[in-house]
């Protein structure tokens, strides 16, 4: 079965389990494309205005995101607590 398709299905704890999950793959995905970007800068010593600032926000931000959707995830785990 798809993802989409288990979101549609899933209903309570699964659903947040589930969505939680692809959103921690999504952010992965932006922090790949960050790096990637990163990387092409460097190779080509080009800076263009304000990308270098940007990338470091979406760094950042994103991992923060997913420590804490991580975190969530391992409360959430059955035996690891009320939900």
């Amino acid at each position: 079965m798809g993802v989409r398709k288990a979101l549609e299905e899933a209903r309570g704890a699964e659903f947040e389990q589930l969505w939680l999950e692809g959103m921690i793959r999504h952010h992965q995905g932006a922090i790949d494309m960050a790096l990637e970007q990163q990387q092409r800068q460097f190779e080509s010593g080009r800076r263009p205005f304000g990308i270098d600032v940007l990338l470091d926000d979406i760094l950042s931000a994103q991992r923060a995101e997913i420590a804490q959707m991580r975190e969530w995830l391992a409360q959430w785990r059955p035996g690891a607590g009320s939900h």
